[in-house]
């Protein structure tokens, strides 16, 4: 899944124009895994007030791989992570791909 950075503003700051409020908690779920390529950055903090804009991101999932070079780096920066697995096995990880 690719999240549009307008859409992911729009969810955690609310939008005036319809009426919807700012999300409070997050939810993604995958069946099999979690995946970041390469130096990614998965952040909720405001960048002018040092707060973050979600008070929960809960990722549900078996697995968090990660795929990319030794100096490559991801990061997860938020209030309340929640990593809640799965009641299945996680997917064995391709190789070459994510996870290895």
């Amino acid at each position: 899944i690719t999240l549009n950075q307008q859409l992911i503003d729009r969810l955690l700051r609310g939008d005036t124009q319809f009426g919807a409020p700012a999300l409070e908690t997050l939810q993604l779920s995958a069946r099999d895994s979690f995946n970041f390529y390469g130096t990614t950055a998965l952040d909720t903090y405001d960048a002018v007030t040092g707060k973050s804009l979600l008070n929960n991101l809960m990722i549900s999932t078996p697995a968090i791989y990660g795929s990319g070079s030794t100096s490559d780096v991801a990061t997860i920066h938020t209030a309340n992570l929640i990593w809640q697995g799965s009641g299945s096995l996680a997917s064995a990880p391709v190789e070459g791909g994510a996870g290895t």
